[in-house]
């Protein structure tokens, strides 16, 4: 790496909104970023662990952190397989993809599985364009953190896109009676039960209309339902706005949502869970 990328990456990371970072003189590796990914504790550091930030200037982000230790990564770089990524710390920005989210209904944030998180009270939600976004049934991914503060009489809804209340048309994760599941608005894939007050990673991919449900890097469910997810959509976090919103609302936390154009295989989902 030159050390130039040490600059623009000084530069750059303030301009995300992201602070606390270090940078060794004359390089390029930002040794603590407490903003941008968990702080390094004294002892890695001590390790030699170090922490690259490759700012790729043509996309105008920093889109890649890398440990350099026996640990797996904290934040995963599949450059062109990574349409979104809304990390949510005390923004709505999608740092990735240009599709940034607006925070509506007094959404807040609140301490998260990395840095902050989106803090929904069931009335407040994330909604951001779909530049780009998987259509169809084209092959995708759909991860995030969650953390559920108490169950809301209905869908309990994290996050998705598509035209919600059109059968296949929607592609979204989220749970009921504390079961999780993925829909397409018109079959369901339920997976096991989830607690509250606990962070789970929750994950789904499908190549074309395979579907499998994955929950803290492990598949727990599969199943074939037919996907259509149509152009030029919104994609919710928190609850689906209007009508059909009341009884599709979350009370809780999400983090980290991240949006694939392919498949992740199950070793990719497995290493991004346990970072």
């Amino acid at each position: 790496m030159l050390s130039a990328m040490a600059v623009s990456a000084s530069a750059l990371i303030p301009a995300l909104g992201r602070t606390g970072f270090t940078v060794l003189p004359g390089q390029s590796k930002v040794i603590s970023c407490p903003n941008l990914w968990e702080p390094l504790s004294s002892n890695e550091l001590q390790s030699g662990i170090l922490i690259q930030a490759y700012d790729f200037l043509a996309d105008n982000v920093v889109n890649r952190y890398e440990a350099r230790s026996d640990r797996h990564v904290g934040r995963h770089d599949f450059r062109t397989d990574f349409p979104c990524w809304w990390p949510g710390d005390g923004n709505a920005i999608d740092v990735y993809g240009g599709n940034n989210g607006i925070l509506q209904n007094g959404t807040t944030f609140a301490p998260g599985k990395v840095g902050q998180a989106f803090n929904f009270d069931g009335n407040g939600y994330v909604s951001a364009p779909t530049t780009n976004l998987p259509t169809g049934n084209e092959d995708r991914t759909l991860l995030m953190w969650v953390n559920i503060n108490s169950y809301i009489p209905g869908d309990n809804f994290f996050a998705g896109y598509g035209a919600f209340g059109i059968e296949q048309a929607s592609y979204h994760l989220g749970i009921s009676a504390d079961l999780l599941w993925f829909s397409q608005w018109g079959l369901v894939l339920f997976g096991p039960h989830l607690n509250t007050g606990t962070w789970y990673h929750v994950a789904v991919t499908n190549v074309g209309n395979d579907v499998i449900l994955y929950l803290d890097g492990v598949a727990v469910s599969s199943g074939t339902l037919a996907i259509n997810t149509p152009l030029e959509t919104q994609f919710y976090m928190g609850r689906i706005p209007g009508k059909l919103g009341d009884a599709r609302k979350l009370n809780g936390l999400i983090d980290e949502v991240q949006l694939y154009n392919r498949a992740l295989s199950a070793a990719e989902i497995q290493t991004i869970a346990n970072a």
